[in-house]
């Protein structure tokens, strides 16, 4: 073969290329050349930013590489974004490169293999620490302190406890919802959020939920809401219902005054006898003695009648 003077004019038979086939290199001349060349053209392959290091040049084989790759500080694209570094090391896939800010910035779905063992470990900051663990259900949110688990086949979310308790929420623990914008301390709502009424002048709650406001000791308050009226069972049967008029029975559903109790018998344990017809006392006032039934007709004014034995 004659003294070659490119990549190309290489034989794919070793024994045919310098210095041993028929062409042999006989002087330096012929060296410096064909290395010269040799050299050219590789550059003009991988040396270059728009060298054709593709498979027209390294044909459509598979690149197996089982050593360390160190060095360089360069972009890295390969498939058209498909997997992209740039020079500050951070990694993009799927999208081509990642977004400012982002170590690793994936466009598309993300998959843990739970039949791998797989689990997805955070730390930021090196102040908050905890995983993402598959588990045979759905998936394990694991903090320093607590767990959270999540089922999306069913829809239901555990808090503080790492199971699926087979309802939509359950929360182990307490529920702290502060609200500096309403001025109740914590709102527990039901149905729609714009379902609301204005209570204490400036306060929000919402037709179908449970508030609290203030936690000082002593001056708390909690406030629950029904639009139709509030119901209170014991023992699996109403006892208690205050309608939306806000007429209460006790032992009725369907109270009629603004208190209607449904029994024969009213009773005040303790006997009080007014010091006269004078004492402090409100309109409606009620109370009695072995001797008297006293009754405030108006404001600091009483009446009084004589009980008598049958």
């Amino acid at each position: 073969m004659s003294i070659p003077t490119a990549i190309s004019d290489l034989s794919t038979s070793v024994a045919l290329n310098p210095p041993d086939g028929a062409d042999q290199l006989n002087t330096v001349d012929d060296h410096l050349r064909a290395h010269a060349a040799f050299i050219a053209q590789l550059w003009a392959l991988v040396g270059s930013a728009s060298g054709p290091l593709n498979s027209t040049a390294f044909g459509t084989g598979s690149l197996t590489y089982n050593g360390t790759l160190t060095g360089g500080t360069g972009v890295i694209n390969i498939g058209a974004g498909q997997i992209y570094k740039d020079a500050a090391g951070s990694v993009g896939i799927g999208g081509g490169a990642p977004a400012a800010g982002y170590r690793l910035d994936v466009a598309g779905g993300q998959r843990l293999n739970a039949a791998a063992g797989g689990f997805l470990d955070l730390a930021l900051g090196g102040a908050l620490r905890g995983n993402l663990v598959a588990a045979s259900y759905g998936l394990l949110i694991n903090s320093q302190t607590t767990t959270t688990a999540i089922n999306p086949n069913g829809g239901n979310v555990s808090i503080g406890i790492g199971q699926d308790r087979g309802v939509t929420l359950h929360v182990n623990g307490t529920i702290g919802l502060p609200d500096a914008v309403t001025g109740i301390s914590g709102i527990v709502g039901l149905g729609n959020p714009g379902d609301t009424f204005v209570v204490d002048t400036n306060k929000v709650i919402n037709h179908y939920g449970l508030c609290w406001k203030n936690f000082t000791d002593g001056a708390g308050s909690a406030a629950l809401s029904g639009y139709g009226g509030v119901r209170i069972y014991t023992g699996g049967a109403e006892r208690m219902r205050v309608a939306s008029t806000g007429a209460v029975g006790l032992g009725t559903s369907s109270p009629t005054a603004r208190l209607d109790i449904n029994d024969d018998t009213v009773r005040l344990r303790s006997a009080r006898t007014p010091a006269s017809a004078t004492a402090a006392g409100n309109q409606g006032d009620i109370c009695w003695d072995a001797s008297y039934v006293y009754v405030c007709v108006a404001a600091n004014l009483w009446r009084r009648s004589a009980l008598s034995a049958w």
